[in-house]
């Protein structure tokens, strides 16, 4: 998706969302999704606190 608003010339603003540069946990795909905030409710969190 970066690439095609940068090559449209998009003023999109971009955030990135997902597992930071660390260790990951081990756990069940459910766990991990809430923990990062790759699940529904984190990914909602998120764009709201970039919307102010």
């Amino acid at each position: 998706v970066a690439e095609i608003l940068a090559e449209a010339g998009s003023p999109a603003r971009l955030i990135r969302h997902g597992i930071r540069d660390e260790y990951s946990l081990i756990a069940p795909p459910t766990h991990l999704y809430k923990h990062y905030r790759l699940d529904a409710a984190g990914i909602e969190a998120t764009v709201r606190e970039a919307l102010g």
